[in-house]
Order: C-alpha cells, then structure tokens, then sequence
C-alpha cells in the first residue's frame, strides 16, 4: 500500500493492481519528515531521544542512522501532530533542530 496526499483528500493505491481508491477518514495515514539536529549526542543520548519521541502520542517511529546521528526520521500522525509541535518536543528534551523535509 502506498498512499499520496492531494489536497483535503487521500487517495490509496493498491500496490499489485495499479488502482487508487479513497481513503476512509477513519484509516490513519502516515507521514514522514526529516530533521536535522544542532546538537552533539552520544549513542546512548541518541538512544534517549528516540525512546521519549516514541513515548509521544501519535509518533509511530524515530529512525536514527549511527553514521549521520544529527539526522532524525519521524514517521507520525499529520491529522493529530504537526511537525512543528515534533519540534518543541525536541525543544523539551534540549534539543534544537531544523525541519529538511517534510
């Protein structure tokens, strides 16, 4: 399953059939965004961060590569977080970072 957002609407392709059908508002679609940390952090404060974003409701995974750890994937909720409160969360935690994509 692979989903693509247009505007107010989301739309589902069926991987295999080439169909897209819409999405019910109900079914959560995931969103994605990288970011790019200021700080400085060892493995085990790496670890640390990752374990309280996924403690936040509606972040469903953080990936973090030990080769770029100032690089930080979130995947999250878009219709119940914004990518800027994912942002404060870093802020909480003494953190500070800049949206890459989103």
């Amino acid at each position: 399953m692979r989903t693509c957002g247009f505007p107010y609407l989301d739309y589902m392709l069926l991987l295999g059939t080439g169909d897209w059908r819409l999405l019910p508002q109900q079914e959560q679609v995931m969103h994605t965004i990288y970011l790019r940390i200021d700080e400085e952090l060892d493995e085990s404060g790496m670890r640390a961060l990752q374990d309280d974003l996924r403690g936040v409701g509606h972040i469903t995974d953080v990936e973090v590569h030990p080769r770029t750890p100032h690089d930080i994937l979130i995947e999250f909720e878009e219709q119940y977080i914004s990518p800027m409160a994912i942002l404060r969360e870093l802020n909480r935690h003494g953190v500070h970072g800049d949206i890459v994509s989103g």
